[in-house]
């Protein structure tokens, strides 16, 4: 995969490390948090195709408003703030790979994404059951 030749998983883990604080903080103010969701949302808008991982960001921002509102609660905090991590580092436009390099300034938002994703697949796939109304994927 071209990604790997770029950025592999010990970079995009580091880089995903790099925002636990500035996610700690997002998840505490709702404000912050709210604007954040707004943020990605239109940025996701305008980003080129870079493979299935970033589609899975509807889905972790649906985690996120969730839990913020209340209604779910099942996830260890350790994995929220690894998805508002990766959440932070999609939208910052200046890193690793700056986003206005047309097409490959996505490449490390993809990386990122998808190191988060490792981390936290199984509470991705809970969520998702409980969504469903279905049991959790971790009990079956």
């Amino acid at each position: 995969m071209f990604i790997k030749c770029i950025i592999d998983k010990a970079q995009a883990k580091k880089l995903l490390k790099g925002q636990y604080n500035a996610s700690r903080q997002t998840i505490e103010s709702p404000d912050k948090l709210e604007k954040l969701l707004q943020a990605i949302e239109r940025k996701l808008k305008i980003v080129p195709f870079v493979g299935k991982k970033i589609s899975k960001m509807a889905v972790m921002i649906s985690l996120v408003k969730a839990y913020v509102e209340g209604r779910y609660r099942e996830i260890p905090i350790g994995s929220l703030i690894a998805i508002v991590a990766a959440l932070i580092y999609f939208l910052t436009p200046v890193d690793m790979m700056p986003d206005i390099i047309p097409s490959f300034g996505f490449l490390d938002d993809a990386a990122v994404v998808s190191a988060a994703l490792l981390m936290v697949q199984s509470d991705i796939d809970d969520y998702i059951a409980w969504r469903k109304g279905q049991p959790k994927k971790s009990d079956q």
